[in-house]
Formats: structure tokens, C-alpha cells, sequence
């Protein structure tokens, strides 16, 4: 589902695409200082602690390139000798739907009320052109909905990692649980302040061609499972810091105290695999941070 790309594209580019009605900020961007962080490097990470048996916390990225969905032999061999699988959201049928509903405006051609002319002729554009989306559709989807459509290239599969995961379990047998419900998820998105979300889907459609360029850098980064990098870039400056910082609070850092409550059931069973968007591991207020300070000893593997 193209929504979960948010978890972990989150970078609001500060370079727009030049002064117009739609984009009237011309500010060039500043680079953000480099900070350390814990737990700089590492996808794989083995999660111990004396008296359960340990269990493998896995970084993923929301996306279907085939170097990312072929899995390096340590990440297979934890993955398919686990005895659970825990994700972000278990995409079940009812999920799915839930999520879909949410996207549209429950009064239906709702996009026009609440986006400029200008504004919404620009996303029109984009929309059809790089993903093939329709005026009707378009008409009844969120602002929160079409900003994260737009927050990666059109899909090929539409199967990314976390979904390819979910599928192998469930044909081997193994449990699937979600660390979220997706009312959950739904309230992350969907709560955000009409204002914000129509700030956000400005910002992306007048800086489109940095964030898809990005894409690449952000994937390479991964490759190398340099999580500091990612960051780094997830943490570029931005023409507007306190909106950065509101929605990193919700779909980063308000998740990952959530995550981190539900995880404790799963470790204390023991065996298993774990795979969350690898933006969610790194830093004082990540996930491998919020084990160790209950106890864990965190290990990386890859």
C-alpha cells in the first residue's frame, strides 16, 4: 500500500521548484548540522535477554526494488527459522479496506472545497502523469492520502518488502501479528490538521523531482545499512521546521512508543522476527534505544 512509504520517506525537501502561485518560496536549503546517533549502522539485530530465547528485530524499507526484496542470508535464515512474525500493520483483507476508506472524504469530490485552484491543478497534473490516477478519483482522495502516493514512484508490483514478508509467513505457516491496529495508522494520518496536510501536499508537489531523486540516495543508503545516513537525510533542513518536527512526532516517535509497549509480548515468547520501517530502529527515542533501556541487550548481525 503506497501509504506505508510514509513511515519511512519522510523528508520535506527545501528546495522548491521555483516562485510561483502554487510554490512562492525560492529560499535555497540550508545543510542540516550531522549529529550522531545511537545505533548508527545495522538492519538485523539480535534482541536477548537472559531467560527468553532471543528474538531478531528487522529494519525494512517500503519499497519494491528488487535489490531491497532480496534478502542477504542472515536476514532469510532469521526470518524463515522464526516462530512469529511481528509488523507494523498485518495488511489483512479488513485492514486493507479500513485503510482504503480512509483515504477518501466521506462526502465524496471533496478535494476542490479544500485545496486552491492553482494548488489542486498542479497535483492534478502530477497525479496523471506519474501514476495514471484519474480527476475522479482524485477528486475524493485526502490530502494526506495523495501526499504519500507521491512520496515514491508509480508501483510496479505494489508488493514492498513488509507486504512480501506477510505473504511468505502466512504461506509457511508462521503467525503474523501487527504491532498496530489500522484504526491506529488511520488516526496518525487521518488526524493530522487539514492545514498541515495541505501544507505537506504543497510542499511535495512543488518539490516532486528532489523527493523521487532522493529515493535513490535513501535506497543506497540502505543497501549499505547505514541507518546514520538515512536519517541525515530524513533530516535535511526544511522551509518550515515546526511542521517537520509535528509530523515526525506522529508517524515516527509517538509510533515507536507504541511499538515498543507491544513488542514486549513477542520477546518474552521468543523467536522472533520482527520488521518494522528501519527508521524506526536508530536514535535515543528508536526502538533498539527503547529495548535497551528495558533491559535488552541489542546485537547487530547485518
Amino acid at each position: 500500500m503506497l501509504f506505508r512509504t510514509l513511515a519511512l520517506i519522510l523528508a520535506l525537501s527545501a528546495a522548491p521548484l521555483g516562485a510561483d502561485s502554487v510554490c512562492p518560496n525560492t529560499t535555497e536549503p540550508v545543510p542540516a548540522p550531522v549529529i550522531e546517533i545511537k545505533h548508527p549502522t545495522g538492519l538485523l539485530w539480535r534482541i536477548e535477554r537472559p531467560g527468553t530465547p532471543p528474538s531478531h528485530l528487522f529494519g525494512t524499507i517500503h519499497l519494491e526494488d528488487d535489490r531491497v526484496i532480496t534478502l542477504p542470508p542472515l536476514v532469510e535464515r532469521a526470518f524463515v527459522h522464526a516462530d512469529r512474525l511481528a509488523v507494523e500493520i498485518d495488511l489483512e483483507p479488513q485492514a486493507m479496506a479500513q485503510l482504503s476508506d480512509a483515504m477518501n472524504f466521506a462526502s465524496g469530490s471533496a478535494l476542490r472545497e479544500v485545496l486552491d485552484g492553482p494548488l489542486y491543478r498542479r497535483v492534478a497534473e502530477l497525479v496523471d502523469t506519474h501514476y495514471g490516477l484519474s480527476r475522479e478519483l482524485l477528486a475524493t482522495l485526502k490530502p494526506w492520502a495523495i501526499f504519500t502516493v507521491l512520496s515514491r514512484p508509480r508501483p510496479r508490483t505494489g508488493k514492498v518488502l513488509d507486504q512480501i514478508f506477510q505473504d511468505r509467513a502466512k504461506a509457511m505457516g508462521i503467525p503474523v501479528y501487527g504491532l498496530e491496529s489500522a484504526a491506529e495508522l488511520v488516526e496518525v494520518l487521518d488526524g493530522m490538521p487539514m492545514a498541515d496536510q495541505i501544507a505537506i501536499l504543497r510542499d511535495t508537489v512543488c518539490n516532486y523531482a528532489d523527493i523521487i531523486g532522493q529515493i535513490d540516495a535513501l535506497t543506497r543508503h540502505y543497501l549499505d545499512r547505514d541507518l546514520q545516513a538515512m536519517v541525515a537525510l530524513n533530516n535535511q533542513s526544511h522551509d518550515d521546521e515546526a511542521l517537520f518536527d509535528r509530523l515526525m512526532e506522529r508517524v515516527l516517535y509517538r509510533r515507536n512508543a507504541r511499538m515498543l509497549e507491544r513488542l514486549e509480548t513477542h520477546l518474552q515468547a521468543g523467536n522472533a522476527f520482527i520488521a518494522v520501517g528501519a527508521l524506526h530502529l536508530p536514535g535515543e527515542r528508536g526502538l533498539l534505544s527503547g529495548l535497551e533501556r528495558r533491559g535488552y541487550r541489542v546485537v547487530a548481525e547485518y
